[in-house]
């Protein structure tokens, strides 16, 4: 209530998600939105980094916690148990605003697991991964807000490490196979565990 202005990166992304949903982007259209909303994230939330450096960190985190929640979200449970770990490690770290909106997706992910467990009745799809990955991107933003210490910064990288591994094992696994880093496979650690 305090920040609403926080509204615009998520509407930014569920909207994204669900037109995503609908009729399949391509990935430059995709990617291109992402950075807008890398964008936002960072005229929103303030960090302790000056200029350009703080978009540009704020964007990749941005991406990368979009794409990898996105990519999570392949086995039920996955992408909104890690999110909702997550959120309440964030709701502990921050305060304010940030410990609100840590609070909230907590405990929405909380009510939507309870529909997601095995065998799922409801579904994130690219709608609420890009919203959940959004969310993310700006709790981390606000564990780097100008009157945090560093460790704060640090504790918040580990907070969304797992999309973080998720898009780097994508990445290089489908470098190693030549094959095009948009194109969706079944190769995840989640796959091959499974």
């Amino acid at each position: 209530a305090s920040r609403p202005p926080l509204l615009v990166p998520l509407a930014a992304a569920l909207v994204l998600g669900v037109v995503d949903d609908r009729f399949d982007l391509s990935a430059p259209v995709r990617l291109s939105g992402e950075v807008l909303i890398g964008v936002t994230v960072a005229v929103t939330c303030p960090v302790g980094f000056t200029g350009w450096v703080a978009v540009v960190l704020v964007v990749a985190v941005t991406l990368v916690t979009i794409n990898g929640v996105n990519l999570l979200d392949g086995l039920d449970m996955l992408a909104g148990g890690v999110a909702a770990v997550a959120a309440v490690a964030f709701a502990v770290l921050l305060t304010g605003t940030g410990r609100a909106v840590a609070v909230a997706l907590a405990g929405a992910l909380i009510g939507f697991l309870v529909f997601n467990r095995p065998p799922a009745r409801i579904y994130l799809g690219d709608g609420g991964s890009y919203l959940i990955g959004a969310a993310l991107a700006v709790l981390t933003a606000h564990a780097w807000a100008p009157d945090r210490t560093a460790r704060f910064g640090v504790a918040a990288l580990a907070l969304v490490a797992v999309p973080t591994a998720e898009v780097a094992c994508a990445v290089v696994r489908r470098l190693r196979g030549r094959r095009s880093l948009m194109a969706g496979d079944r190769g995840h650690p989640y796959d091959r565990l499974v």
